[in-house]
């Protein structure tokens, strides 16, 4: 992985504060596009071109589109409406309420400014939701809980979860994230602006109108893009203000143990694809998320379900059904042709990715698998880390991100940077709400 640079406190935090001024003065562009361009649009034309205006007009809002629907369509449920019989792990509604209360009242955060929502996800994982739109559904905005989340995390550990995302909604929410409502309606009046001007070209005047959205959406979402790795930082922080330094790193390596098990247990799925084994690649998800249980568990027995399951289907699966033949004659030969080669292109990173040099951090500090780690034992795992920069504690793809425009730093850079740091996170007063 080679030496890294691990930003430090102040460094992060006056990147957010300038990231933050470049997202005030962009909301201010925005407004003034929307504002400025709407006298100019010729309304007398829409009716004989209606059908052009509306899909230039509606090119940026459909980017928006899936993110909305993805939301929208995730089972899930608010704490309060859970079952009194429900239990994920040692939570039912009651304590999980409690938990939850309690790191609002830590954080100094009202209760009624905050939805928690549970996911029936096996996915280690968890999401916020808190952009604009969401001032218009209000039932979106929220935390999002994964219920493997809460199978496999303490409270204390959950804590740390939930104030990361918390993070995300409150002190370290983007303006550009709040201004969503303004970037759509401003991108709308600008491409119709534009496709006006330029119609008499036909659908040349189209393609001229697509390219302004396109990079009407590129510019905007740039800041985003700058304070995506920053914002995971200060929400890191946040979580560890809630459960302590030591809770927060112990959560991140349970978490990136996980997510390497799942990447090794879905590459094996999709070599199972790649070698006919699984013709379908709707059955191979199927058998992937059924193979994944709730609780932590080593990758070598999920492959072992996941054979049983490919066994299973290969029985069952007629010679000739209905369903292999409209596979055969409505799949694409180009779309086939591409999948494939996505798949045998993440088979090549995965071979590559077992031959990274990685830290048994367990072996390192004697980790029992249950308690939460003693600054000692997290001081060995730094150590080693830092005293031998190539070493990766995770083989997942996500360690070898790099630059700006990723969202998330690897596992081994949030860890060091809250330990390297903690002396300045544990002093600083809680942000303002």
């Amino acid at each position: 992985m080679g030496a890294m640079a691990i930003p430090r406190y102040n460094e992060i935090h006056a990147r957010f504060e300038h990231g933050q001024k470049v997202g005030w003065v962009l909301e201010i562009s925005l407004f003034i596009i929307a504002l400025g361009l709407l006298p100019f649009i010729q309304w007398n034309k829409l009716p004989q071109d209606w059908i052009s205006a509306t899909v230039v007009t509606l090119l940026v809002p459909m980017q928006f589109l899936p993110s909305l629907i993805c939301v929208i369509a995730t089972k899930k449920k608010e704490i309060d409406q859970l079952s009194e019989t429900a239990r994920y792990g040692v939570f039912d509604k009651h304590n999980l309420r409690q938990l939850v209360d309690g790191v609002l009242k830590e954080l100094q955060i009202p209760k009624r400014k905050v939805r928690v929502y549970i996911t029936n996800d096996k996915q280690l994982n968890a999401f916020a939701v808190s952009f604009g739109l969401s001032r218009f559904l209000p039932f979106m905005r929220g935390v999002y809980l994964h219920r493997k989340t809460l199978h496999v995390m303490t409270p204390q550990e959950l804590k740390s979860w939930i104030g990361h995302e918390l993070g995300h909604l409150f002190p370290y929410a983007l303006r550009l994230d709040q201004a969503a409502l303004l970037q759509i309606i401003a991108g709308a009046v600008l491409s119709l602006f534009v496709y006006q001007q330029v119609a008499v070209w036909g659908g040349f005047g189209v393609m001229i109108a697509v390219g302004v959205a396109w990079l009407f959406l590129y510019v905007t979402s740039l800041p985003r893009a700058k304070l995506s790795q920053v914002c995971e930082y200060l929400c890191d922080e946040y979580g560890a203000r809630v459960s302590g330094i030591e809770v927060a790193i112990t959560d991140l390596l349970k978490t990136g143990s996980a997510t390497e098990a799942e990447h090794e247990v879905l590459m094996y799925v999709t070599q199972a694809i790649n070698n006919g084994e699984i013709p379908n690649p709707d059955s191979a998800y199927t058998i992937y998320e059924q193979a994944l249980g709730f609780e932590i568990e080593d990758a070598e027995q999920i492959k072992k379900r996941v054979a049983t399951a490919i066994k299973d289907y290969k029985a069952e699966r007629p010679n000739l059904s209905v369903r292999g033949l409209m596979d055969f004659f409505w799949s694409d030969a180009a779309t086939d042709s591409d999948a494939t080669e996505k798949r045998e292109a993440m088979l090549r990173v995965y071979d590559l990715l077992k031959e990274v040099p990685r830290l048994d951090w367990k072996k390192t500090c004697g980790w029992d698998g249950h308690s939460t780690l003693t600054p000692m034992q997290i001081d060995r795992i730094v150590g080693k880390l830092e005293n031998n920069p190539d070493l990766v504690l995770f083989r997942i793809p996500e360690e070898f991100q790099v630059g700006e425009a990723k969202s998330h730093p690897g596992f081994k850079k949030r860890i060091l940077y809250l330990w390297i740091n903690r002396l300045d996170i544990e002093r600083a007063p809680l942000p303002r709400i």
